[in-house]
């Protein structure tokens, strides 16, 4: 499976770094010291994001808030576990 990196979000908290996979409609999580990250946004068919150019992360709603240019929105999705 081929990943195409359109950004990077690192959570400073957490010490996570979010990568979205714009090939595979996703946002995958890698937790400090992982080696297999999780996919915590989209990557599912009723919920795709196409075209992702970049997310924040809302730390009060532990959420991402994505812009999803192919789908022409702005989302909120994705619950983020924060590890502190």
């Amino acid at each position: 499976m081929d990943i195409f990196v359109s950004f990077v979000e690192f959570d400073h908290e957490s010490i996570n770094i979010y990568i979205a996979d714009q090939n595979n409609h996703r946002i995958i999580e890698y937790r400090k010291d992982a080696t297999i990250g999780q996919v915590v946004a989209g990557g599912s068919e009723t919920n795709r994001l196409t075209t992702l150019i970049n997310a924040i992360i809302d730390y009060q709603n532990y959420a991402f808030i994505i812009t999803d240019r192919g789908n022409k929105r702005v989302v909120r999705d994705g619950l983020v576990k924060m590890v502190k």
